[in-house]
């Protein structure tokens, strides 16, 4: 026979089992279990901190370095300083955490790839995988460019993110397409073919990992003790280049920390091991349920031991043999089993029933406590709409109305509304509203109403309720006005700015009129800012006086200034002839007769059309661009071809910025003939872009596009580098010439391209002429000057093109380091016919002369053209008669034949 007492012993013991089964199978699946076992393992990382080895230093592109530099992205030139500063202080190895997988200049790559075939040292760079496009699973692997892979090493910097955000792994390797990627910590610590991820040990401080300032670095700051014979890691850790990650106990660390981190635990053996031991975890379990089963006392003891054995050891083997011990399943069973020994002991209705009386205590005291003293004023009315409930703060904005007189009328307003609309509104009602406060000031109160029901008693059903909530925002709606008021005029003229004028066009026919002031910079250099300012106020006034009313004013610019007028754009002719009579007549400003004048552009609205602001006002300043072209003073009326024609313009723009990748443009050659001998001497490099739909497009379409929109910079690098490789191997070592823009010498870097392009091609210097035009006059500066210098110090010489058709100075002749003068086609078309030609031809020649300047003619079309340059003392001849611009094989050809042309 069963004892009596072994049957509560068995139901307990199957009902602990089935709980604790049930619970531990439900945590597994959701994934609680391995969220809970890796913040146990994240909690244990904090009790024992180890030292880096030192061997790691990271190289920290931190604020001051973009400072330093001054742009971002750098140029890759300034990677190859590191470099070459890395390789002077006897780096062991250098890694890159910088994406390089994207060409740059033809320059700034081969100069970065040179400092990385001259390092001694390993230098691996970074290599990630990452999706080829949002909503698609395909995969596409970023890589150095080929250039820098002939020497550095592809390192892979992929991390996988946990759940929760956090970083705690780092990929050992990726295969891809048949190659294979090593992890750069594996890398970086010597650890080759890793047979798993890298579990990054979060107890070594990273507080004592060694950081220098690449803004030291590039200055020469930093000692040869701090990186000789360590490994150093280049990458970013200024906040605004967003190269963060979260990871437990550190928190948010810059992505090269996060490397440092995973090299120094390969490097200390740390590479956390998570082995599974599910038959120890399980006897553990069951000997949880066992010592659940002992009296009370003694089995909390039991229970409570055991989870601190267990802890205890899973600490010692994580920070003593880098073994993680999953105690969560162990954790939670003890756990469950304390609450059922807990629910054993005490009645649960009772506890529960206690529990909820504490909370209702609480709850109604922190009620009371938000209620009578927040900050807002808060009113609870009944179905009568009587006030049940107030605080201080209403009753200093309503007075008695708070303590159940008659609400404010506007007030009262809201409530009936947010009664009717009780069963369709799930959000408060929120409105502003004026009163007159106790003490007299008017307020501006801010009310939020919500419907709400309580239970009222058994037969009467739900009651009824709504929450006032009052806030005064008078000074805050003050200060928005003023802020508004602000951000819509213009503080110096107190005319509605750009803000304030797009605010104020409405739908419906109307017209705008913009104008631009002329010479208006002139008068600030002249007389100064401060006359200037008084210029565009007396500007103001005066179209303010001539509009009388029949429309608005605005200063949307510098001095740019729009009118809004109703009615068609015929309206408009007769006031900007007015303006322009107005502005004729010269201002007073400080004694000083200041000469105005402006350019107009005018667009209309239909009656009818949508509004839209912005793009009348574009049209009207793309009109007024086309009047500033035309000249001063001028006035241009917005028709619909200006659109399709800046249209036309970007999309060319578009297209050219592809036209080099796709191998679209290509060279030609004009030759340049001795006229005394009529051989091949020299030839012009003439860019051709060959476009697949629109075929060939004009140099001058897209020449202006390209030194508008910065591509000149670009073209003119392919264009140097195109010449001298063809011209290195012609058959005879003539002169090639190749333009260059005022642009390209103002804010490019001509000295840098050309000398790559000549240690590329292997030409000598004396034989490349860059042609330059007297447009370079008007943009002479410091910066063009010392461009100059530093090209003529690599030997290559320079052609002035265009000659007498521009607006230099003869005085600039003897400045520049030339060695040609080009005569314009102007000057040569006639030379055979008119004597006044003749002579303007001979004037040149002998200046060019005089000057010990060869000359070269261009567009020499007749042979009564070459003959009388010929008399006249020409050196050089150039144009149709001896040939059209030609490819590089077939002026090969031609210098092979070596006939006379």
């Amino acid at each position: 026979m069963v004892p009596t007492r072994s049957r509560p012993s068995a139901v307990r013991v199957a009902l602990h089992f089935g709980l604790v089964t049930t619970l531990l199978a439900l945590l597994w699946a959701t994934g609680a279990l391995d969220w809970l076992n890796r913040w146990q393992v994240d909690q244990r990382f904090s009790l024992a901190s180890r030292p880096p080895t030192g061997q790691i230093v990271l190289v920290d592109i931190d604020a001051r370095s973009l400072a330093k530099v001054g742009t971002w992205p750098w140029d890759r030139g300034v990677y190859a300083d590191l470099i070459d500063r890395l390789r002077t202080l006897k780096a062991a190895q250098i890694a890159l955490d910088i994406d390089f997988s994207a060409r740059s200049t033809p320059q700034a790559d081969a100069r970065l790839a040179d400092a990385i075939a001259r390092s001694d040292s390993p230098i691996f760079l970074a290599s990630f995988a990452q999706r080829a496009g949002t909503g698609t699973a395909e995969m596409t692997l970023n890589k150095p460019i080929d250039a820098l892979l002939a020497a550095g090493w592809p390192a892979l910097v992929n991390v996988p993110v946990d759940g929760d955000g956090r970083v705690r792994t780092f990929t050992e390797r990726l295969s891809f397409q048949g190659e294979t990627i090593e992890a750069l910590p594996g890398l970086l610590a010597g650890v080759s073919e890793l047979d798993r991820p890298i579990v990054i040990d979060f107890s070594i401080d990273r507080r004592a990992l060694v950081h220098l300032s690449a803004a030291d670095l590039l200055s020469g700051d930093v000692s040869a003790a701090a990186v000789a014979g360590k490994t150093v890691i280049i990458g970013a850790t200024a906040v605004e280049l967003h190269d963060f990650l979260q990871v437990p106990r550190w928190g948010i660390l810059a992505g090269p920390e996060v490397i440092a981190l995973a090299a120094e635990t390969l490097l200390q053996l740390r590479n956390l091991t998570a082995d599974a031991h599910p038959a120890a975890i399980l006897l553990l379990v069951a000997l949880a349920l066992g010592l659940s089963m002992l009296p009370m006392r003694p089995a909390m003891i039991g229970l409570l031991g055991l989870a601190a054995v267990t802890q205890t050891a899973a600490a010692i083997l994580q920070i003593s043999l880098a073994a993680v011990l999953d105690t969560a399943a162990l954790d939670v069973a003890i756990i469950c089993l304390l609450a059922l020994m807990l629910l054993r002991e005490y009645d649960v209705r009772g506890v529960l029933l206690r529990i909820a009386r504490i909370e209702k205590s609480n709850a109604d005291r922190l009620l009371q406590r938000v209620v009578d003293d927040g900050f807002d004023a808060i009113l609870i009315l009944d179905q009568a709409d009587q006030v049940v409930r107030s605080n201080r703060a209403a009753r200093n904005h309503l007075g008695p109305a708070a303590s159940g007189a008659a609400l404010p009328p506007a007030l009262t307003v809201l409530l009936h509304k947010v009664r009717a609309e009780a069963a369709e509104r799930d959000t408060p009602l929120v409105d502003d509203i004026e009163v007159v406060s106790p003490d007299g000031r008017r307020q501006i109160l801010e009310c939020a109403l919500a419907a709400f029901e309580m239970e009222g008693a058994r037969r009467q059903g739900a009651l009824s309720y709504v929450c006032i909530t009052l806030r005064d925002v008078t000074e805050g709606r003050k200060a928005a006005a003023r802020m508004r008021r602000i951000a819509l005029q213009d503080a110096l003229t107190g005319l509605p700015n750009r803000s304030g004028l797009l605010e104020g066009l409405t739908a419906g026919e109307g017209t705008l009129v913009c104008l631009d002031l002329d010479r208006f910079r002139s008068i600030n250099d002249a007389f100064g800012e401060a006359a200037g300012d008084q210029v565009l106020i007396e500007v103001g006034k005066r179209i303010g006086r001539r509009l009388a009313g029949r429309g608005t004013v605005a200063r949307i610019g510098s001095d740019e200034f729009a009118i809004s007028l109703p009615g068609p754009v015929d309206a408009a002719e007769a006031l900007v002839a007015e303006l322009t009579a107005e502005l004729a007549e010269p201002a007073i400003v400080n004694a000083h007769r200041i000469s105005l004048g402006a350019a107009f552009g005018v667009a209309g609205q239909a009656a009818g059309t949508p509004p839209d602001a912005a793009r009348l006002l574009g049209r009207a300043s793309l009109a007024l661009s086309r009047a500033r072209k035309a000249g001063r003073g001028g006035s241009v009326v917005f028709d619909a071809g200006m659109e399709a024609e800046d249209l036309e313009r970007l999309q060319l723009e578009q297209e050219l910025r592809q036209a080099l990748d796709r191998g679209e443009l290509v060279a030609a050659y004009q030759p340049q003939v001795d006229l005394g001998t009529s051989r091949v001497v020299g030839a012009e490099m003439l860019m051709r872009w060959l476009h697949p739909t629109r075929g060939p497009v004009s140099p001058g379409v897209f020449i202006p596009i390209a030194e508008q929109s910065g591509l000149i910079h670009q073209l003119t690098a392919w264009a140097i580098a195109r010449a001298c490789a063809d011209a290195v191997a012609w058959p005879r070592p003539i002169r090639i010439a190749v333009n260059v823009s005022a642009i390209d010498l103002q804010a490019g870097d001509v000295p840098a391209t050309v000398r790559q392009a000549l240690s590329a091609s292997g030409l000598d210097p004396g034989r490349l002429d860059l042609e330059i035009t007297e447009s370079v006059f008007v943009a002479a500066t410091d910066t063009i000057a010392a461009t100059f210098a530093a090209l003529r110090g690599l030997g290559v010489n320079f052609a002035l093109d265009d000659f007498g058709t521009g607006y230099a100075s003869l005085g600039y002749l003897n400045r520049l380091p030339l060695s040609k003068l080009k005569m314009d086609k102007s000057f040569v078309d006639h030379i055979a016919t008119k004597p006044q030609a003749l002579a303007m031809a001979d004037g040149i020649i002998h200046l060019a002369h005089n000057l010990g300047l060869a000359l070269v003619a261009e567009g020499i079309e007749t042979d009564a053209q070459r003959q009388s340059l010929a008399g006249l003392g020409c050196d050089i001849g150039q144009g149709w008669l001896f040939s059209k611009a030609i490819s590089n094989a077939e002026i090969t050809e031609l210098l092979r034949r070596d006939n006379p042309l």
